[in-house]
């Protein structure tokens, strides 16, 4: 291999590796703010002015959701890699170190990556939304509180 191909391999495996981190780092973020809602909202009877913070929780869990599917499409896509390099390198049970089967399996797995490379991105971005829509859903739903407070103390 070359510097270039080995410094290439390098970096995908850093951003990979990121990208997991950052993806777990928002599942987390999201799993917390669920229970702070909870916790906020214990003593609270159920109203109107709920909706927004049922709406954020909805949302926070998408995040959740979506970021798992995420990791599920980035452990499959390692996955296809490892089992294609076992082809090339003549280490897979069915092609063994047939050239021509070796060819047809690698076409055949290759297939499945724009899939996994379209449905990681996918993932990752809806995760993201939802989880930046969940935030304003609370942050609205604060002000509400805060409004409802402010005008039952006048009063």
């Amino acid at each position: 291999m070359t510097k270039e191909v080995e410094e290439l391999n390098t970096l995908v495996d850093a951003y990979r590796s990121f990208i997991t981190r950052y993806s777990y780092y928002i599942m987390a973020l999201c799993v917390a703010a669920i229970g702070f809602s909870v916790t906020q909202s214990l003593e609270m009877k159920l109203s109107i002015h709920l909706i927004p913070l049922g709406v954020s929780v909805l949302y926070f869990c998408l995040s959740v959701l979506f970021g798992l599917k995420f990791i599920n499409t980035i452990t499959k896509g390692m996955t296809t890699e490892i089992i294609m390099k076992r082809i090339r390198l003549g280490y897979d049970e069915i092609a063994g170190n047939d050239i021509a089967m070796q060819k047809m399996s690698y076409e055949s797995i290759s297939k499945n990556i724009p899939r996994l490379s379209k449905n990681g991105t996918l993932y990752k971005n809806v995760q993201l939304w939802c989880f930046y829509l969940g935030v304003l859903s609370f942050i609205l739903w604060r002000i509400i509180e805060m409004y409802q407070l402010t005008v039952i103390t006048s009063q």
